[in-house]
C-alpha cells in the first residue's frame, strides 16, 4: 500500500470501528485513493471467503453425551442447596438478638447522654422522640 493513510485506519473503517467524522474523512479520501479502495476489496473478499468456508465440524452425538455425563456427575444437589439455606436462615436467627441487644445498649447510652445534656429536672418524655421508639422504650424499659 502505497497511500500516506495508516493501514490501521483501513481496517478499523472496514469493521465500523471509526467516529462518524474519522468514517466521513476516510470516505473522502477513499474516492481519490485506488490503494485503499483495493485493500477494502481484498479485506471484503476475505471475509465472503471465511463466510462460507464451512470450518466448523459438527461435535459427534458421542462426544456430547460424554459431557453432557460429565457435567451431570459434577452438578451440586439440591440437598446441599437445601441445607445451605437452613444455615443461612440459622445465622440470621443467631444474629438477631445480638443486633437487639446492641440496639437496646445503644439506646440506653443515648437516653443518659440526653438526660446528662437536658438536666435531671426534665423528664423523658420532653424529649423529641418518634412515637413508635418511645412507646417501644417505655413498655420496655418501664419508665
Amino acid at each position: 500500500m502505497s497511500c500516506d493513510l495508516e493501514y490501521s485506519v483501513v481496517h478499523s473503517y472496514f469493521d465500523g470501528e471509526l467516529s462518524v467524522i474519522r468514517a466521513a474523512e476516510f470516505k473522502h479520501h477513499l474516492a481519490n485513493c485506488s490503494d485503499c479502495m483495493d485493500e477494502l476489496a481484498a479485506l471484503s473478499s476475505v471475509r465472503g471467503s471465511l463466510k462460507y468456508a464451512r470450518l466448523y465440524e459438527t461435535t459427534p452425538a458421542s462426544l456430547r453425551r460424554k459431557i453432557r455425563a460429565d457435567l451431570h456427575s459434577i452438578m451440586p444437589t439440591t440437598r446441599g442447596s437445601l441445607l445451605l439455606s437452613w444455615r443461612g436462615l440459622a445465622a440470621a436467627a443467631g444474629l438477631f438478638p445480638v443486633v437487639l441487644i446492641l440496639w437496646r445498649v445503644i439506646s440506653g447510652v443515648r437516653k443518659e447522654a440526653i438526660n446528662g445534656l437536658i438536666g435531671e429536672k426534665a423528664s423523658w418524655s420532653s424529649v423529641p422522640f418518634p412515637p413508635l421508639l418511645h412507646r417501644i422504650w417505655t413498655d420496655s424499659s418501664g419508665c
